[in-house]
C-alpha cells in the first residue's frame, strides 16, 4: 500500500505519516523502503496494516 492509502486507512494526514516514518516508525505498521536515498519510496503490506489496526 502507498503512504497515501495507509494515511487514509489510519485516518491521519499524509504529513503526519511522513513525519512518523522518519522520526518514530514504531508508531506505524512495518514498512519497506525501496532504496537508500532520503526520498525513496515507502510501501506497506496490506496484511501488516490490517494487523496493526486490529491491535
Amino acid at each position: 500500500m502507498t503512504k497515501c492509502e495507509v494515511a487514509r486507512v489510519l485516518r491521519i494526514s499524509l504529513n503526519t505519516l511522513n513525519t512518523w516514518c522518519s522520526r518514530n516508525p514504531r508508531q506505524l505498521p512495518p514498512f519497506i523502503k525501496l532504496g537508500s536515498a532520503k526520498n525513496s519510496v515507502i510501501r506497506f503490506r496490506k496484511r501488516d496494516v490490517i494487523n496493526f489496526i486490529d491491535k
